[in-house]
């Protein structure tokens, strides 16, 4: 079974991920390296969803290197700009005036925090992370699964670069949209708008690329991935632009399903500001008020009516993403009670309710034909159809390092029903290491 390795002392782009890493095994909601070239590039955000209350966010600066006090003050321009009340300023070296930026910290807000050594989490950012919750596989698997999103933007502006497709350019303005154009939208409302238009410009994305890939034009509109692309993706493992477009579009569902739920707990918390979807405009003494709420599509309403009927539907945006980059979008049918409390204890939605946390898919995102969670290549896997399957030997190790004393992938075989998803799971980690072994410099 092949195998990659994390650097054991991260720098840049690493030492970001690596504190992201804190944050997100410590059930927030993670957003990073949200990117406004006119104006600022900030690493880290982190939500708190809690008891239908409105989210709380958190703004996080990683330094891995030199830092000096104006890099604290800059941080609080930026809070002070994008409306934070709180924010961290997390570094990997200690300085002179260590204590003394900790005393300016204090009074702007920020916490100064040092995270020299990660062999122990339990110690680290201790006033910033309940430790309780924190685990070495946690943030191991977290720092692969940014590692692996790093890798895929990097392939993606190589290749538009050095090809002539027009998948890239589609593929990196979309990832510019989910990631970073809903961030700076004034309202949950418009990120919404904004979301659903990126898909109109690129309905059937994966499609589109596969077809591209077998010689046809991009811009022709298709229904369907060529079965021989399909196969190659899907059946065989193997690496190629279909994994990324795919990643891309579950990534566009997460930041809707995210948006609908801020909108609804924005509306419950009556800060209608903040959920957007009204506008008024006045002709002479008359007013006229357009809900932009009722342009949205039916599906994304009645779907947001219904979950949020739902118990923990607040814990859904902290669930979904867990789902999908860490548990690889599938869960294990022989391991179907481990599975579902491992779940519970990452995202804080109770075991009895995992059911309905995977039912909202298909509530908001409906198919046609059949549902998201689907049966996979005859092996006892319940997995997302069309789900990248990279992530998926994410998801394949975290079975492994959570399942087993000995940490090897053989040691779920006895345990599992099929030998299919022995090998399903072995293949999905090649698949992974490949990828992330890609390129010689991972930074």
């Amino acid at each position: 079974m092949m195998i990659a390795k994390l650097p054991e002392l991260p720098k840049n782009e690493e030492f970001e991920e690596c504190v992201s890493a804190f944050f997100q095994a410590d059930k927030k909601f993670i957003e990073r390296n949200i990117d406004n070239p006119s104006t600022l590039e900030l690493d880290i955000i982190a939500t708190e969803y809690n008891n239908s209350e409105v989210p709380s966010s958190i703004l996080i600066e990683a330094k891995s290197g030199k830092w000096e006090l104006k890099d604290i003050f800059k941080t609080k321009g930026w809070m002070e700009y994008l409306g934070f009340k709180c924010g961290a300023f997390v570094v990997s070296e200690k300085h002179r005036s260590l204590e003394k930026a900790k005393a300016v910290g204090e009074k702007l807000a920020i916490n100064i925090s040092l995270l020299e050594n990660t062999k122990q989490p339990e110690n680290c950012l201790t006033e910033l992370v309940d430790t309780s919750n924190i685990s070495k596989v946690d943030i191991v698997i977290w720092r692969f699964a940014y590692w692996l999103e790093r890798i895929f933007l990097r392939y993606m502006k190589e290749s538009k670069k050095t090809t002539p497709y027009k998948r890239y350019i589609a593929m990196l303005d979309y990832h510019d949209q989910i990631n970073n154009g809903t961030f700076f939208s004034p309202d949950t409302v418009s990120s919404i708008h904004l979301l659903y238009e990126a898909y109109k410009k690129y309905p059937n994305l994966s499609a589109k690329c596969g077809n591209e890939m077998n010689g046809s034009d991009f811009e022709t509109e298709y229904d369907e991935i060529p079965n021989d692309i399909y196969r190659a993706t899907f059946y065989n493992a193997e690496f190629n632009d279909i994994q990324i477009s795919t990643y891309l579009e579950q990534k566009a569902k997460l930041a809707i399903l995210t948006n609908l739920i801020d909108y609804k707990l924005y509306e419950l918390n009556n800060q209608y500001d903040k959920a957007g979807g009204k506008l008024t405009f006045a002709f002479g003494d008359q007013e006229a008020r357009i809900d932009l709420v009722d342009a949205l599509p039916e599906t994304f309403k009645r779907g947001l009516e219904e979950i949020s009927q739902h118990t923990y539907f607040y814990r859904y945006p902290v669930f979904w993403q867990w789902f999908l980059w860490a548990f690889g979008g599938f869960y294990l049918t022989d391991y179907k009670d481990k599975e579902f409390e491992l779940m519970s204890e990452k995202t804080g939605v109770p075991v009895d309710h995992i059911d309905d946390a995977l039912a909202s898919y298909d509530i908001l995102f409906p198919m046609e034909n059949g549902k998201w969670l689907i049966n996979l290549y005859n092996s006892n896997i319940v997995g997302l159809f069309m789900f990248p399957l990279p992530f998926a030997g994410i998801g394949a190790n975290l079975r492994r390092l959570y399942y087993t004393d000995s940490g090897k992938m053989e040691d779920l075989k006895p345990q599992l029903g099929e030998e299919y998803t022995y090998t399903d799971l072995v293949k999905w980690n090649n698949l992974v290491v490949h990828v992330l072994n890609l390129y010689n410099s991972v930074s």
